[in-house]
Protein backbone atom coordinates (compact mmCIF):
# COMPACT_ATOMS: atom_id res chain seq x y z
CA UNK A 1 0.00 0.00 0.00
CA UNK A 2 2.72 2.25 0.60
CA UNK A 3 4.29 2.01 -2.57
CA UNK A 4 1.41 2.49 -4.64
CA UNK A 5 0.94 5.42 -2.35
CA UNK A 6 4.41 7.07 -3.02
CA UNK A 7 3.84 6.19 -6.66
CA UNK A 8 0.68 8.00 -6.72
CA UNK A 9 2.53 11.01 -5.05
CA UNK A 10 5.32 10.88 -7.21
CA UNK A 11 2.97 10.66 -10.50
CA UNK A 12 0.89 13.48 -8.72
CA UNK A 13 4.08 15.87 -8.41
CA UNK A 14 5.27 15.21 -12.11
CA UNK A 15 1.97 16.45 -13.27
CA UNK A 16 1.97 19.42 -10.86
CA UNK A 17 5.41 20.14 -12.60
CA UNK A 18 4.36 19.80 -15.86
CA UNK A 19 1.39 21.78 -15.64
CA UNK A 20 3.86 25.12 -15.32
CA UNK A 21 5.43 24.27 -18.63
CA UNK A 22 1.92 23.75 -21.01
CA UNK A 23 0.13 26.94 -21.80
CA UNK A 24 -2.77 28.10 -19.99
CA UNK A 25 -6.01 27.32 -22.20
CA UNK A 26 -4.76 24.76 -24.53
CA UNK A 27 -6.22 21.11 -24.89
CA UNK A 28 -3.13 19.86 -23.15
CA UNK A 29 -3.67 22.31 -20.32
CA UNK A 30 -7.06 21.07 -20.09
CA UNK A 31 -6.00 17.24 -21.30
CA UNK A 32 -3.65 17.19 -17.94
CA UNK A 33 -5.73 19.50 -15.28
CA UNK A 34 -8.14 16.27 -15.57
CA UNK A 35 -5.36 14.03 -15.37
CA UNK A 36 -4.58 15.57 -12.08
CA UNK A 37 -8.27 15.51 -10.57
CA UNK A 38 -8.27 12.23 -11.75
CA UNK A 39 -5.13 11.31 -9.55
CA UNK A 40 -6.07 13.58 -7.12
CA UNK A 41 -9.41 11.65 -6.68
CA UNK A 42 -7.41 7.78 -6.62
CA UNK A 43 -5.24 9.65 -3.63
CA UNK A 44 -8.30 10.39 -1.66
CA UNK A 45 -9.85 7.40 -1.96
CA UNK A 46 -6.69 5.59 -1.83
CA UNK A 47 -5.90 7.31 2.08
CA UNK A 48 -9.74 6.72 2.69
CA UNK A 49 -9.62 2.91 1.94
CA UNK A 50 -6.57 3.28 4.28
CA UNK A 51 -8.33 4.69 7.51
CA UNK A 52 -11.08 2.69 6.48
CA UNK A 53 -8.94 -0.70 7.24
CA UNK A 54 -7.56 0.96 10.74
CA UNK A 55 -10.60 1.52 11.71
CA UNK A 56 -11.91 -1.92 10.78
CA UNK A 57 -8.88 -2.99 13.12
CA UNK A 58 -9.49 -0.93 15.36
CA UNK A 59 -13.26 -1.76 16.00
CA UNK A 60 -12.25 -5.69 16.02
CA UNK A 61 -9.80 -5.08 18.97
CA UNK A 62 -12.63 -3.48 20.20
CA UNK A 63 -15.09 -6.01 20.22
CA UNK A 64 -12.49 -9.12 21.04
CA UNK A 65 -12.18 -7.00 24.47
CA UNK A 66 -15.80 -6.48 24.81
CA UNK A 67 -16.13 -10.17 24.58
CA UNK A 68 -13.87 -11.45 26.74
CA UNK A 69 -14.81 -9.08 29.30
CA UNK A 70 -18.84 -10.25 28.74
CA UNK A 71 -17.17 -14.26 29.27
CA UNK A 72 -15.53 -13.11 32.14
CA UNK A 73 -18.32 -11.32 33.73
CA UNK A 74 -21.20 -14.07 33.04
CA UNK A 75 -18.76 -16.61 34.77
CA UNK A 76 -17.47 -14.89 37.62
CA UNK A 77 -21.61 -14.42 38.13
CA UNK A 78 -22.12 -18.51 37.88
CA UNK A 79 -19.18 -18.97 40.17
CA UNK A 80 -20.54 -16.50 42.55
CA UNK A 81 -24.21 -18.07 42.20
CA UNK A 82 -22.50 -21.18 43.16
CA UNK A 83 -20.98 -20.51 46.06
CA UNK A 84 -23.54 -19.18 47.38
CA UNK A 85 -25.87 -21.59 46.87
CA UNK A 86 -24.09 -23.75 48.34
CA UNK A 87 -23.06 -22.20 51.02
CA UNK A 88 -26.34 -21.66 52.13
CA UNK A 89 -27.62 -25.05 51.50
CA UNK A 90 -24.73 -26.50 53.50
CA UNK A 91 -25.65 -24.14 56.45
CA UNK A 92 -29.65 -25.10 56.05
CA UNK A 93 -28.99 -28.77 56.41
CA UNK A 94 -26.62 -28.56 59.20
CA UNK A 95 -27.64 -30.66 62.24
CA UNK A 96 -27.73 -30.32 65.75
CA UNK A 97 -26.19 -32.96 67.77
CA UNK A 98 -29.78 -34.23 68.10
CA UNK A 99 -30.49 -34.51 64.95
CA UNK A 100 -33.21 -32.08 63.65
CA UNK A 101 -33.27 -28.93 61.38
CA UNK A 102 -32.67 -25.68 63.10
CA UNK A 103 -34.17 -23.58 60.26
CA UNK A 104 -38.16 -23.73 59.74
CA UNK A 105 -37.07 -22.81 55.91
CA UNK A 106 -35.69 -26.08 55.25
CA UNK A 107 -37.63 -28.22 57.52
CA UNK A 108 -40.37 -27.14 55.27
CA UNK A 109 -38.13 -27.48 52.25
CA UNK A 110 -37.53 -30.71 53.41
CA UNK A 111 -41.65 -31.78 53.98
CA UNK A 112 -42.43 -30.36 50.47
CA UNK A 113 -39.95 -32.91 48.90
CA UNK A 114 -40.30 -36.32 50.92
CA UNK A 115 -44.14 -35.53 50.75
CA UNK A 116 -43.83 -36.09 47.06
CA UNK A 117 -41.90 -39.07 47.11
CA UNK A 118 -44.09 -40.61 49.80
CA UNK A 119 -45.18 -44.53 48.71
CA UNK A 120 -48.67 -44.89 48.27
CA UNK A 121 -50.63 -48.18 49.17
Amino acid sequence: MDEIKGMLDEEIKSEIENLNEIDIGSEEHTAAVDNLTKLYKLRIEENRNLSDADEKQKQLKEDKKSQWLRLGVEVVGIIVSVAFSSHWMRKGYEFETNQTYTSTTFRDCRKGIFDRFKLKK
